[in-house]
């Protein structure tokens, strides 16, 4: 998914390996598969970003999440309720739900940002926010909402109001390739400009000889 592309472009851009899971069945207590999550987006450092993997099985593996995302939906109280004591289970550090369904006015009990943090030792939750973005510190970066063809979507940035999108990797691929191409042009500016000074010059020097 765009959000999972979007990790693995933060942990490119802070020089970090990671493991992005999106939808992926994960497990942590041996022997009872009914303690399960399918995060929207779990994030696994350590953890070689091209594995594919089915599922995730905590006692199988060296490294442990450490940052997930839910996108809430229809049934919210899977996100609300049940989501943050299964992700402390887990041993996340950082939980960040996100619910595009908050309406714009009126009275709710929906929140369009929660943020659940271990620290020291105790999981609770710490951000409850109706704004357009909020900080993760696992991540070092931002999330905020933005609207796409119509759509709202969570895209991490480097400033609260999202002004520095973190790029995914294709679109800092298609950033370098533009950047490439413009160099060349400016290059062949560059030369075509060279080569008009050198005929004027050459001219000159003609035109100079025959004065003399």
């Amino acid at each position: 998914g765009r959000s999972q592309s979007h990790a693995d472009g933060r942990a490119a851009e802070r020089g970090e390996q990671a493991l992005t899971l999106s939808d992926q069945f994960v497990y942590w207590v041996e022997g009872d598969p009914k303690q399960t999550l399918a995060p929207d987006l779990l994030v696994i450092p350590g953890e070689a970003p091209t594995r594919s993997v089915t599922s995730w099985k905590t006692w199988e593996e060296e490294h442990e999440p450490t940052f997930a995302v839910e996108i809430v939906s229809e049934d919210i109280d899977k996100d609300y309720a049940d989501g943050p004591p299964n992700y402390d289970a887990l041993g996340v550090r950082e939980l960040v739900i996100y619910d595009p369904l908050v309406p714009a006015k009126g009275h709710t009990r929906r929140a369009r940002w929660q943020v659940y943090r271990r620290e020291a030792g105790a999981w609770s939750k710490v951000i409850e926010t109706n704004a357009s973005s909020v900080e993760s510190r696992e991540l070092g970066c931002w999330l905020c909402e933005v609207i796409v063809d119509g759509q709202k979507r969570v895209r991490l940035a480097t400033d609260p109001l999202g002004t520095e999108l973190v790029r995914t990797e294709a679109e800092a691929a298609r950033a370098e390739a533009v950047a490439a191409k413009t160099e060349a042009h400016a290059a062949t500016k560059r030369v075509e400009a060279a080569t008009k000074e050198a005929e004027a010059a050459a001219q000159l020097a003609i035109a100079l000889a025959k004065g003399d």
